[in-house]
């Protein structure tokens, strides 16, 4: 079902660029205002200058950070900082990292993906989507005519053969290892045996495709396919605007882990958190961790391994408030979950469950307001979320485990949408290893 090709990526000139680090940065959309300045000052060829360029209050229509990024693109390719592939491949990136003292290697690669509108149901989505990232990447990719960064979406592949097939192609040492901010070494190959491309070609002609992570990214990739289509006299549907960079990783990789997203609440009006627990007991079991200042350290880890215990075979989660010394694990009680229907899995997330038992039916924090973040941060480090709330005056936060891949697969498979910020792929993929060029005269065959 999914049409999936190796392409000629444009990458970093080895012989231009020394140190890999001082050009590569995260997603663009997980970047602060404090670490895009960081990677600014990398040095002059940093990729945030193409994914997350500056704004300043002199930018016009024709000189702001879309233009600019354009300007920068063209400049290092014609001074061979950025370089082309001269023959297409698939490209293998292997992440090698910790979470929780557990070791972890995520292998998988970067291909092309021709574009499907999802009612297809060869290319299957879980999350719903904001307008304005769409707007603000769609005007990047039209000054730049390109993919800075890819979709990250998953496949199904019980005996590894693509990843098998991938690696006997990597004799050599990585084009690029790099080791980022968070300890997670990223290593980086080229495949190019035509015998190998065609093979992994063929595995997914029978496969559809999960997006996991980038679902503004491939909504803005589709919106730009369709403005192409209608300039492109003698269109072919070959054109490389009809595809998408994309990077593919196997459903049932053991390097495959999703965190949580936690939430954490502002700006409630008179929010007391005494009169919020008597209305969250009629739907909710209450354990409480009392703590003084000396004990709250031991406290937190014991709230943490309760939440982790309790989210096993239900629904569990653990609240933090401003001015309260205590930790709160809540579990749902049995006959409390009310759904659409018995075979709805969204309504069975621990997001979804959050969102409606307590966000909207006892704080009265409307869908609306969510989608908007009016009231709401998300962060995935319990001890930002801590932080938030000890620290920041936050008023309340809502510690969640992580939603599982399965959980992922049955929602988009039975074509539903899923909460925003309901699952962190972890690591994320780094944005400098590979650049797609859209030319609108370049055709895909």
């Amino acid at each position: 079902m999914a049409d999936v090709h190796p392409f000629r990526g444009i990458q970093y000139n080895p012989s231009k660029i020394k140190e890999f680090r001082e050009v590569v940065a995260p997603p663009y959309d997980i970047i602060s205002p404090a670490e895009q300045e960081n990677y600014y000052a990398k040095g002059p060829y940093n990729i945030i200058r193409l994914i997350l360029g500056k704004k300043f209050p002199t930018d016009t229509d024709t000189d702001n950070r879309y233009t600019r990024a354009e300007r920068f693109f063209e400049e290092w390719q014609e001074t061979q900082v950025l370089t082309k592939d001269k023959e297409p491949s698939l490209y293998f990136y292997s992440q090698e990292f910790s979470v929780q003292g557990r070791r972890f290697v995520r292998e998988g690669f970067f291909a092309l993906v021709r574009l499907e509108e999802y009612d297809r149901g060869v290319i299957i989505p879980h999350e719903r989507t904001l307008s304005g990232p769409k707007a603000d990447r769609l005007k990047l990719m039209r000054s730049c005519q390109a993919n800075f960064s890819p979709v990250f979406m998953l496949y199904a592949d019980n005996s590894n053969d693509v990843m098998n097939r991938l690696k006997s192609g990597i004799t050599v040492k990585p084009l690029i290892e790099v080791r980022d901010k968070d300890g997670v070494l990223h290593q980086f190959w080229r495949v190019k045996e035509q015998k190998i491309l065609s093979g992994v070609e063929a595995r997914f002609k029978k496969e559809p495709l999960f997006i996991a992570d980038g679902h503004h990214r491939y909504e803005t990739a589709l919106n730009y396919r369709n403005e192409q289509r209608q300039k492109k006299a003698g269109y072919t549907s070959k054109e490389s605007f009809n595809y998408m960079m994309t990077y593919l990783t196997p459903i049932e990789g053991k390097g495959l882990v999703i965190l949580p997203y936690h939430r954490v609440l502002h700006s409630l009006p008179s929010f007391e958190f005494s009169s919020f627990e008597k209305k969250v007991k009629e739907a909710f079991d209450i354990e409480t961790l009392t703590f003084s200042p000396e004990s709250e350290n031991d406290a937190r880890q014991i709230f943490l391994k309760r939440l982790e215990e309790e989210g096993r075979d239900g629904h569990a989660y653990g609240l933090c408030a401003r001015g309260v010394n205590a930790y709160h694990i809540l579990t749902l009680k049995q006959g409390c979950l009310r759904r659409k229907s018995d075979s709805s899995a969204v309504d069975h997330l621990d997001v979804t469950i959050l969102e409606s038992l307590i966000f909207n039916q006892i704080l009265g924090i409307t869908s609306e307001r969510l989608r908007e973040q009016k009231n709401i941060e998300y962060c995935h480090d319990s001890e930002e979320a801590f932080h938030l709330v000890r620290e920041k005056g936050l008023q309340l936060a809502c510690l969640l485990n992580p939603t599982r891949i399965e959980e992922v697969k049955s929602v988009a498979l039975q074509g539903e949408t899923m909460p925003q910020k309901s699952t962190y792929f972890y690591p994320k993929l780094l944005s400098g290893l590979l650049i797609n060029p859209l030319d609108p005269e370049e055709e895909i065959d």
